[in-house]
C-alpha cells in the first residue's frame, strides 16, 4: 500500500515542480511583453471604435492612434520607457520599435485621467487634425460656444455618464481578456514541458512504481518541496497581496487617515484603480494613484524575482532526487507511438490544472502517508507478536 502511495507522491512532486516553473514563466512573459498594457490598449481602442461610429467617424477610424497616444502620455504611463528620451529614440528603430511601444503603454488608467488626457490631446497632439479633434471634443461633450450654458452643462454630464458606463464595462472585458491570455500561456508552457521532456504520464507512473530508489527519493523530498512551494503560492506573496500592500502604503503616503478598507477581491492594477475612483476623495486620487503605480511596479518585479529563485530551488531538489526537470530533448530522438502521444497529452492536461491544484494534492497525500505508514507498522508489529 505504501509503495502505491509513494508512487502517487512522487508523481505529484514532479507535477507540482513543473507547474510552478510554468507559473513563474507565465508571470515573466506577461511582464516582459507588457500584457496588461497591450490588453488595456485593446480595450481603449475597442471603446473608441465602437462608442458611436456614426456620430464620431474620424475618431472611430483613428482609435488605435488615439489609444496609443493616450496610454503613452507621461501623466498616465507608469513605464520608464514612456518619458525617457533614450527609450523614445530606440522606439523609432525598426524592428525593436514595436516592442518599445508596447513597453511604453500604461498598465492602468482611471476614468478621470481618460477624459482629461483625451481633452489635452485634442488641443495639442491632434490639434492639426481638426476633424479628429472635433470628434474627441464632441464625444467628451465639451462646451459649444453657440449653445446656452444650461445645454452645455447637460451635454457634458450626459457625455460623462455615457463614457463612465462604457469605460467600466470595457475595463471588465480587459480583465477577462488578460486572464484568458494567462491561461493560454499556461497551456502553451505545459505543452513545451510535456513534449520537450517527453513527459508521458503513464510511463512516469510506471517508472516510479518499478524504480524504488527514484520513488523513495521523490517521496522523501516532498516535505521540502511543499515548504518551498508555499513561498511561491502563499497568498501573502501573490501579486494581488503585493498590490494591496502597495495601495495601503500609497494611502498612508497621501495622508488618508483612516484609510478605507480594501476589499479582498481586488487582484489587478485596474481593480485598484477603479476602487480608488470610488473610495478616495477627488483631490487626493492623483497623488494616491501615482504613489500606487510606482510601488506596484517595484513590488511586481520583486515578486517575479522571488518566484524565480524559489522555482530554481524546487528544480534543484527534484534533480537531486534523480528526476531531471529541465532535461529537454528533441522529440524525434525518441520512438514515438500513439500511446506515447496520448500519455504526453495527458501530461499537458494535468499540468494545465495549475500549481495550486498539485500543491493541495501533494499536501493531502503526504498527510495520508503518515497515517498509512503508522497503520502498516502497527499491522507488522501485530503479525510479529
Amino acid at each position: 500500500m505504501l509503495g502505491y502511495l509513494d508512487t502517487l507522491i512522487g508523481f505529484a512532486v514532479v507535477m507540482l515542480v513543473i507547474s510552478i516553473l510554468i507559473t513563474v514563466l507565465t508571470q515573466m512573459v506577461s511582464a516582459l511583453i507588457n500584457h496588461r498594457g497591450s490588453n488595456l490598449k485593446w480595450g481603449i481602442t475597442t471603446l473608441l471604435s465602437n462608442i458611436d461610429a456614426k456620430q464620431f467617424p474620424v475618431l472611430s477610424k483613428n482609435a488605435d492612434t488615439v489609444a496609443q497616444a493616450l496610454l503613452t502620455h507621461c501623466l498616465v504611463s507608469d513605464s520608464w520607457f514612456s518619458g525617457n528620451k533614450v527609450a523614445r529614440t530606440l522606439g523609432r528603430i525598426r524592428p525593436i520599435g514595436v516592442l518599445f511601444r508596447r513597453f511604453q503603454l500604461a498598465t492602468a488608467i482611471r476614468p478621470g485621467e481618460f477624459t482629461a488626457i483625451l481633452q489635452y490631446l485634442s488641443s495639442t497632439t491632434f490639434a492639426e487634425d481638426k476633424e479628429l479633434a472635433a470628434d474627441i471634443a464632441k464625444m467628451l461633450g465639451l462646451a459649444d460656444p453657440g449653445a446656452a450654458i444650461e445645454n452645455q452643462e447637460k451635454k457634458a454630464q450626459q457625455a460623462a455618464d455615457r463614457l463612465q458606463s462604457w469605460f467600466s464595462s470595457m475595463m471588465d472585458r480587459v480583465s477577462q481578456k488578460f486572464a484568458m491570455y494567462m491561461r493560454i500561456w499556461t497551456v502553451a508552457f505545459a505543452c513545451c514541458f510535456a513534449f520537450g521532456l517527453g513527459l508521458n504520464t503513464m510511463s512516469l507512473i510506471a517508472d516510479l512504481y518499478s524504480n524504488s530508489a527514484l520513488r523513495n527519493s521523490l517521496a522523501a523530498a516532498a516535505d521540502q518541496v511543499l515548504t518551498s512551494a508555499t513561498q511561491v503560492l502563499d497568498a501573502k506573496n501573490s501579486l494581488a497581496a503585493r498590490y494591496a500592500a502597495s495601495m495601503q502604503q500609497a494611502l498612508a503616503g497621501a495622508g488618508i487617515n483612516p484609510a478605507p478598507q480594501l476589499p479582498p477581491n481586488l487582484s489587478t492594477p485596474d481593480d485598484f484603480a477603479q476602487w480608488v475612483q470610488q473610495n478616495v476623495p477627488l483631490a487626493q486620487r492623483t497623488d494616491v494613484m501615482n504613489r500606487f503605480n510606482n510601488l506596484a511596479v517595484a513590488s511586481s518585479r520583486v515578486a517575479i524575482q522571488n518566484s524565480y529563485l524559489e522555482a530554481n530551488t524546487l528544480a534543484t531538489l527534484v534533480a537531486k532526487s534523480g528526476f531531471k526537470t529541465l532535461d529537454f530533448q528533441w522529440p524525434w530522438k525518441r520512438n514515438w507511438s500513439w500511446a506515447n502521444l496520448i500519455g504526453v497529452l495527458a501530461s499537458v492536461g494535468l499540468l494545465s490544472l495549475g500549481a495550486p491544484f498539485w500543491f493541495n494534492i501533494l499536501k493531502s497525500l503526504t498527510s495520508l502517508r503518515s497515517v498509512v505508514a503508522e497503520k502498516e507498522l502497527a499491522e507488522s508489529a501485530s503479525a510479529a507478536g
